[in-house]
């Protein structure tokens, strides 16, 4: 006869819990009901924002749990898991945003007209500063023209890393965006670009279980859902 399996013991089953894919899984979750979500001023009556308010509560907690036990085992916290931003920031960020930035900019504007100085505010800030685009263009320009860096022309190979089609379609896009003034690049927009059915950028640059060598080096992360080239 046969042995019987051994069977595997809570540890082994709590250090399943804790891989890095569970993470990535929840840390996905919390973003897509984040970004849902807006600024709302006290007594307003926004049903659907509070239930956001409410499932991000709940899956925060899951994240706290989850780096908690990781901890509590031994097990190294990623450079993700450490740059996790909790509801709290997320709704100071929104609070900024929608409330604070106007009104420095009106106080701004106030102010150079009494100085004589006045500029108009315009109507819809830009993402990304003068300068910030200046300093991207000049590094695009100072890592020469795209051929040198794209020497196949379909960015299957780019920088002396390889890449799938897929990947490289991902690669293409962050490039073009990036090369037309954007600092960093939403992680949905890139896997339309790339035509993937995944809403994880991580799992676009995975085979066989294993990272692809340009995650961290090449592909860089900016925030949460946002990431750009290192060139």
């Amino acid at each position: 006869m046969s042995e019987r399996p051994r069977a595997r013991t809570s540890r082994e089953l709590m250090i399943d819990s804790l891989k890095v894919e569970v993470f990535d899984a929840l840390l996905e979750k919390f973003q897509n009901i984040t970004s849902k979500m807006k600024h709302i001023s006290p007594g307003d009556e926004e049903i659907g924002q509070k239930l956001l308010r409410e499932q991000a509560k709940k899956v925060q907690a899951q994240i706290v749990a989850y780096l908690k036990n990781r901890t509590k085992h031994g097990l190294e916290l990623t450079d993700e898991m450490i740059a996790f931003k909790g509801l709290e920031t997320k709704l100071k960020e929104l609070h900024f945003e929608t409330v604070i930035k106007p009104q420095l900019r009106i106080a701004d504007s106030n102010r150079r007209a009494m100085d004589g100085d006045f500029i108009p505010p315009p109507s819809q800030e830009p993402k990304l500063k003068p300068e910030d685009i200046a300093k991207t263009k000049e590094k695009l320009k100072a890592k020469g023209k795209e051929s040198e860096v794209n020497p196949l022309g379909d960015y299957t190979l780019f920088k002396s890393f390889e890449f799938t089609r897929k990947q490289a379609q991902a690669i293409k896009y962050m490039y073009e965006q990036q090369a037309k003034g954007k600092y960093s690049i939403f992680k949905i927009d890139i896997l339309k670009a790339a035509k993937s059915d995944s809403t994880i950028l991580r799992d676009l640059f995975k085979s066989k279980g294993k990272l692809h060598p340009a995650w961290g080096t090449l592909i860089q992360r900016t925030q949460n859902s946002y990431y750009r080239l290192d060139i």
